[in-house]
């Protein structure tokens, strides 16, 4: 196949596997998700297993595979291709044929394998291999290596993924009441509220989100502190306040307030983190503290 030729089909690939990767990421089973990458690869160059392969430190495991029934096998070679793009016409030629495939899989006999920039910064490499030897060639090596990136970057996505989905699932189950806002000149809509923002306030999130500061406090809305908490969202700053607030039952509580401005790539804050808590109790003793007090001063 001309090389000009060959290029253009090997940019089609890219684009299709790009393509395909974020499809499978919306998929939500993250090991199918980059499987689904891994054979495309293989159909690409028309090999028999597609992998990637981590050295933990203590072992070299195939941690996923074009075919499931790989993942999990170990690559006992003395030789760890990671450092470099490798090219090698005839693994039974020499010792680089993992002990662990040897009979299992010893109809492999040649590979091509370039190195991963992964998330956890283990040595992982991208591995091509085929039944048949010399399969492979040098321009073979080379568009694996732009692969390489794509696949680089599905794992970098699905790090981010797991990450986030931990935590939120930290903050839906936190004990403490937190909301988070759009805010802008307008002052604040709630995008979310956890659990605990239900449990403390009576609102459900279906009624919470879209409101607005006021659902924090019932303080007057003219008085100086409701003025002051207003307008803390309208600047986007960080602060904490002592207000009244009521429940939706009507139940009186004092609520303190602390307000968390996310600062995105931009230097302007789109969003506030709003936590609360039900004080009363706090400030109700030392209510009674300061009264027995006075009156001893009396």
């Amino acid at each position: 196949m001309p090389n000009d030729e060959q290029l253009r089909e090997a940019l089609h690939e890219l684009r299709i596997l790009r393509e395909r990767e974020t499809n499978a990421l919306l998929s939500g089973d993250k090991d199918e998700s980059i499987r689904q990458l891994l054979n495309i690869i293989s159909e690409t160059f028309s090999c028999d297993l597609t992998m990637i392969v981590r050295n933990t430190g203590e072992q070299q495991i195939a941690t996923n595979s074009s075919l499931s029934k790989m993942e999990g096998h170990r690559w006992d070679s003395p030789s760890f291709p990671s450092e470099k793009a490798r090219q090698i016409v005839d693994l039974h030629a020499g010792d680089l044929l993992p002990n662990d495939f040897v009979g299992k899989f010893s109809s492999y006999r040649s590979f091509i394998s370039v190195p991963l920039d992964t998330p956890k910064h283990e040595p992982t490499v991208l591995v091509c291999l085929s039944t048949q030897a010399g399969l492979f060639s040098k321009s073979d090596s080379m568009l694996l290596g732009r692969f390489s990136k794509v696949v680089s970057q599905a794992l970098e996505r699905l790090e981010l993924k797991d990450n986030n989905a931990f935590l939120a699932a930290v903050i839906e189950g936190s004990s403490s009441s937190l909301a988070v806002g759009e805010v802008s000149d307008d002052g604040l809509s709630l995008v979310y509220v956890n659990s605990a923002f239900e449990e403390l306030t009576g609102y459900s999130k279906a009624e919470a989100l879209g409101s607005s500061w006021k659902i924090f406090t019932s303080e007057p809305k003219h008085s100086d502190v409701a003025t002051t908490f207003r307008q803390a969202f309208r600047d986007k700053q960080a602060g904490s306040f002592l207000l009244r607030n009521r429940r939706k039952n009507g139940t009186k509580f004092w609520n303190q307030i602390t307000l968390y401005p996310i600062t995105g790539k931009g230097s302007d804050p789109k969003h506030i983190v709003v936590t609360q808590m039900d004080v009363s109790n706090r400030v109700e003793a030392e209510r009674e503290h300061d009264e027995v007090r006075g009156g001893l001063e009396a």
